[in-house]
């Protein structure tokens, strides 16, 4: 049997692959990246050709852990201070009621993390409507569809309480950030670090199918001819991984025990986003104080928008998540905007048609339908909370998994959890190896 050309093949070029090949390279390993796409980055994509970044996928920080932070300086990127100027619509006006997010975290913290029984967040909210100021439910749902884009009658009490709970590291006193120039100038900064990428890094490479044994692994797909390699990172999205999809699925050879196990663990969030472009800032009159983010009527469609404080932009990002996020990718465009509209008219005071003449461009991405996506990012089910840790751990000394899905706890669905989950693959196959 010939020998394989590569020490480690992975498969998927977005924080996670390339993580992981940086770690690899520096240790001197042979790696080759083959990612679908025509380009790296995966649910981190910025455009760079409008008056300030605009990102379609991932576009905040949610840590101020060293090593993370680190990579920006390391690249020469900046990023910035997310304001946590949260403000509601009541009564046809914008309020500032930090006193909510206090109740919002009241409410979790009483998520149980050692329960014997998991439930649904659903499930704990009927339990518990004694205790749950009844106002408070609707705002409170809409933050768990929001920022976690989950199914509440899905998405494990369990894990949220791990995830929810404790303290979160913070820089000066902040948690949470931007980078300036949008995550692509990061990943396009790696690209150039290591090298000519031609030496390591195939696009447009669809892998289709894995066929391994221990130490040794071949990937075949379009339009590349198969490659072998000692081990194999797969760092492909969840929705892939749990996809049926012909032109995306993965299929194994064998197929690696306990994988499918893990798998169910996990569910796929859902998330809609559109960042409008508008002729002027129409929103700092809303309010004598900056806006950073603004929640908008419970049960409205969008019910979710942010500026891009701390900079001063012509953009407003309008967000939906969970099952109303999965509805919505079913539309066409011009419904998507039409109806965002209709609840930032809400909001402004102005007309639908009023904000429609302001408006200059509207940017979004389905990842829904985007065959390399399949889906936001993801979130811990019932009773998944154990099957899901199976991920992170080697199959067979060979197959390794890494990715957003694949994070404990809170960097789990982050750009910080798919990078350490990366650099975690590097270390386990340097270790294997």
């Amino acid at each position: 049997m010939s020998r394989p050309e590569y020490d480690t093949i992975i498969i998927g070029a977005g924080f996670a692959g390339l993580a992981c090949a940086r770690k690899l390279r520096a240790a001197g390993l042979k790696v080759l990246v083959l990612e679908a796409r025509a380009r790296a980055g995966g649910r981190a994509h910025t455009l760079q050709h409008l008056s300030s970044p605009v990102e379609l996928g991932a576009e905040f920080m949610h840590t101020a852990d060293k090593d993370f932070l680190q990579i920006f300086a390391d690249a020469g990127q900046s990023f910035a201070d997310l304001p946590e100027a949260h403000f509601h619509f009541e009564k046809g006006k914008l309020v500032k009621k930090p006193e909510l997010f206090e109740a919002m975290r009241a409410i979790l913290d009483r998520f149980n993390a050692k329960l014997k029984a998991d439930r649904s967040v659903a499930t704990f909210l009927e339990q518990r409507s004694s205790r749950i100021d009844p106002a408070l439910r609707p705002l409170f749902v809409q933050y768990i569809e929001g920022f976690h884009a989950a199914d509440i009658n899905k998405v494990s009490e369990k894990a949220l309480a791990r995830s929810e709970q404790g303290e979160a590291e913070n820089l000066n006193g902040t948690e949470q950030f931007r980078p300036v120039a949008g995550y692509s100038a990061l990943i396009e900064r790696w690209i150039q670090e290591m090298g000519e990428s031609s030496d390591w890094l195939l696009l447009e490479a669809l892998v289709q199918k894995i066929e391994w044994s221990k130490g040794l692994v071949t990937v075949s797909g379009r339009p590349f001819a198969p490659v072998t390699a000692k081990s194999a990172v797969i760092t492909v999205p969840l929705g892939i991984l749990k996809s049926s999809n012909p032109l995306s699925q993965i299929k194994f050879d064998p197929q690696p025990a306990g994988l499918n196990e893990a798998l169910s663990g996990l569910e796929v969030g859902h998330v809609e986003r559109i960042t409008f472009e508008f002729k002027e800032r129409f929103w700092e009159k809303l309010h004598d104080e900056p806006i950073s983010f603004i929640h908008g009527p419970a049960g409205a469609y969008f019910p979710v928008w942010w500026t891009k404080a701390p900079l001063r932009t012509p953009f407003l990002c309008a967000w939906q998540g969970g099952n109303k996020a999965r509805e919505i990718a079913a539309w066409p465009r011009e419904k998507q905007i039409n109806v965002a509209l209709k609840t930032l008219a809400k909001i402004s005071g102005k007309t639908p048609a009023a904000l429609k003449k302001l408006m200059v461009s509207a940017h979004f991405h389905n990842w829904d339908s985007d065959p390399y996506a399949m889906g936001a990012y993801s979130y811990v089910g019932v009773n998944g909370l154990e099957k899901s840790r199976r991920l992170a751990k080697p199959f067979g000394d060979t197959l390794l998994f890494a990715g957003e899905a694949t994070a404990p706890d809170s960097a789990m669905a982050t750009v910080h959890g798919a990078f350490r989950s990366g650099e975690r693959a590097a270390r386990q196959i340097i270790s294997i190896l």
